[in-house]
């Protein structure tokens, strides 16, 4: 995603507002990393990163299919 210099909101299914991101990482409202993005992978965040998704557009998925977040202007 070619979003690096922007920071576009990040929101879970309900809408709730959780953050934003800068084109690689998640970040939360208090400054917490709770995301990194590689291309269409989203992983865990901290040391023992894992996979648990995918970005597709402007939503993230879990790799099982459910959603996980939505990016926003």
């Amino acid at each position: 995603m070619s979003s690096k210099g922007t920071h576009l909101q990040v929101t879970l299914a309900n809408g709730q507002l959780i953050g934003f991101f800068d084109g690689e990482y998640v970040t939360s409202n208090s400054g917490q990393t709770l995301y990194q993005v590689d291309r269409e992978k989203v992983y865990s965040s901290g040391n023992n990163a894992k996979l648990i998704g995918y970005l597709e557009g402007m939503s993230a998925s879990t790799v099982s299919g459910e959603a996980l977040f939505t990016l926003s202007n």
